[in-house]
């Protein structure tokens, strides 16, 4: 009785294995002065999509008023930055779990703007969302970490500038899904990265530009777990006679 009751209690206790996060589809879409823009998306139920958005300065605010699909899911905002003269500002939203197996998804602007660019990426085997940070910068090699919460979890980035001239992304650390190189004249350009580790510790995310920009760039955590990183520990059985 004893000894059963102490297996329960270590597998109770025991640091669960996780799920992995694979990569599934995406797509981009861009456009100069719009009041709306969307990106086409196919086979994507159950899958957990990110969207990274990207406005040029035009004549008003630059904020995303909302981003919604054709099942009239809600997106949620996780972070943005606004950098550079002109001004462009990069924002990362999420969908967590997508209801149908195609669907187009909407950005709206809060104003009417510059340029704007709409990247979208999916994931599957995601169950939760983690932590999201930003990050500005100039030159020829955007870049932002973090520290992720588990083992697997993915790190996917979007980097925007507004752009002075054509600047193409290669890829640098971690794997280059989309990018747009703005094609010059102020119009917003764009690209997403995601990486992984195979233990929480500090992902990198980076691309090299072309030509060098004025970047802004936000990151966001995919975690394969909703279980609280803080407070896990591995327990060994210890088994009574």
């Amino acid at each position: 009785m004893i000894q059963t009751f102490i297996t329960i209690l270590c597998l109770f206790f025991a640091t669960p294995v996780f799920g992995a996060i694979s990569y599934d589809t995406g797509d981009e879409e861009n456009d100069s002065a719009p009041l709306y823009i969307e990106a086409f998306l196919s086979s994507v139920a159950n899958a957990t999509c990110v969207a990274v958005v990207n406005l040029t300065q035009g004549g008003g605010a630059l904020t995303v008023l909302e981003i919604t699909d054709e099942s009239s899911s809600t997106w949620t905002f996780a972070a943005g930055v606004t950098t550079g003269a002109p001004a462009t500002r990069v924002e990362i939203w999420y969908r967590l779990r997508m209801v149908a197996d195609g669907d187009n998804v909407f950005l709206t602007p809060s104003a009417q703007i510059g340029s704007s660019a709409l990247d979208v990426q999916c994931y599957l085997g995601v169950d939760s969302i983690g932590i999201s940070d930003t990050a500005t910068g100039s030159g020829t090699a955007p870049s932002i970490s973090l520290t992720t919460q588990d083992a697997n979890n993915f790190v996917v980035s979007g980097f925007g500038f507004a752009a002075t001239e054509a600047a193409a992304f290669t890829a640098d650390v971690g794997n280059l899904r989309h990018n747009y190189d703005g094609n010059g004249a102020g119009n917003a350009g764009i690209g997403v990265v995601d990486n992984t580790a195979a233990s929480a510790s500090s992902v990198t995310t980076s691309a090299t530009l072309s030509s060098s920009q004025v970047w802004g760039a936000v990151a966001l955590e995919l975690r394969s777990t909703s279980t609280p990183a803080t407070g896990r520990r591995r327990v060994t059985p210890v088994f009574f006679p």
